[in-house]
């Protein structure tokens, strides 16, 4: 499984040096490819203000992916994360990642992110970049 964080998920949207890869990568793996609730408010605020006419498109994408909701469990297990150095939205991400399964991908493109989770024994990929 591939969790889809919200730097990977623009790409898709945007032209990015990355974006053609990371276009192809979720293509070959979008039935394997999840993320959480917490992506929707990101992608579309971001989307908003960078490329307002792939709004409605995100959206689409959207309801297509598999979306972790954000459960006080899960809020709860990414504020454990935090003293590892995550922003709070990072250890949201984090913890919806490790919550499907230990052995899901991160696909991200922040690189302070994706140390803090190889040093929690999740594996990291940024297409394009990798």
């Amino acid at each position: 499984m591939y969790y889809i964080d919200t730097s990977a998920a623009v790409k898709l949207f945007t032209n990015e040096t990355e974006s053609a890869s990371m276009r192809e990568f979720f293509c070959q793996n979008q039935s394997e490819s999840f993320s959480s609730t917490l992506l929707i408010t990101e992608l579309v605020g971001n989307l908003s203000r960078l490329a307002p006419s792939s709004v409605a498109v995100a959206h689409s994408f959207l309801d297509s992916l598999l979306l972790v909701k954000l459960t006080e469990e899960l809020l709860l297990s990414a504020a454990d994360l935090m003293p590892a150095g995550l922003r709070t939205l990072d250890s949201i991400h984090l913890a919806a990642c490790m919550s499907i399964d230990r052995q899901s991908v991160l696909v991200s493109y922040d690189k302070k992110f994706m140390e803090v989770a190889n040093d929690h024994g999740v594996e990291t990929k940024s297409p394009g970049f990798d």
